[in-house]
């Protein structure tokens, strides 16, 4: 089995045409392929971890043009651009902490966006999802978000830009942990008290886009 701890993929800013990105933590190495083809699209993502000289992964991450923030293998809003395999459950194998950046405008600007965290596993001979398997992690993110957004929200557009990003992550992460009733709730309250419009649209739209993305993503 795969083991590796604190392992850290990073893309900081590359600039475009093919590049890899090679990390080794004692007897694992992990490899990190991709073209970057404009200052938003990747392609040919490929991942291959080596263990002991034992190959336990080495496969395609994406075969269609991906843009940042689009799993597999390019979310990279955390610390600084970056993917970090870390075992997180201490069996052995390499979980791999992102977050998912299918969230990325969801309600806001890029730079005003937040994504809630995402955990993939390769186990059946693909890269899973199993972010529900981390509710502690889940949590702490969530209580993260809901700090954003308390601290943003109630600012005029589109000084609330970043509290309606941070809405959008924090929903992701409560509808993880069975919440849903919590986040429907205050996203009336948040509709009435005027604090959901926003520079590219009304709160009530915010709030159809939202639910929209949650049931399109499959968190709903």
């Amino acid at each position: 089995m795969l083991a590796t701890a604190g392992a850290m993929l990073a893309v900081a800013a590359p600039t475009a045409g093919a590049a890899t990105e090679t990390v080794t933590n004692g007897p694992v190495t992990a490899t990190f392929r991709y073209t970057k083809t404009d200052e938003l699209t990747f392609e040919d993502l490929h991942l291959k971890i080596v263990r002991a000289g034992v190959v336990g992964l080495d496969v395609p991450i994406a075969s269609r043009a991906c843009e940042l923030g689009c799993w597999p293998g390019a979310e990279l809003f955390e610390d600084g651009r970056s993917i970090k395999a870390t075992d997180l459950d201490g069996d052995g194998s390499p979980e791999f902490r992102s977050a998912d950046g299918r969230f990325a405008y969801a309600l806001s600007s890029y730079a005003g966006s937040g994504v809630p965290v995402q955990i993939w596993r390769f186990q059946h001979g693909d890269l899973e999802d199993v972010t529900s398997e981390f509710p502690a992690l889940i949590r702490a993110d969530s209580r993260h978000w809901w700090k954003v957004y308390r601290a943003n929200i109630r600012k005029r557009p589109p000084l609330n830009d970043a509290g309606l990003g941070a809405l959008a992550a924090w929903a992701g992460d409560e509808y993880r942990l069975g919440r849903a009733v919590k986040v429907q709730r205050e996203l009336k309250l948040g509709l009435r008290r005027g604090w959901l419009d926003g520079y590219f649209g009304s709160g009530r739209r915010a709030v159809r886009d939202l639910n929209r993305l949650l049931r399109q993503t499959g968190y709903r």
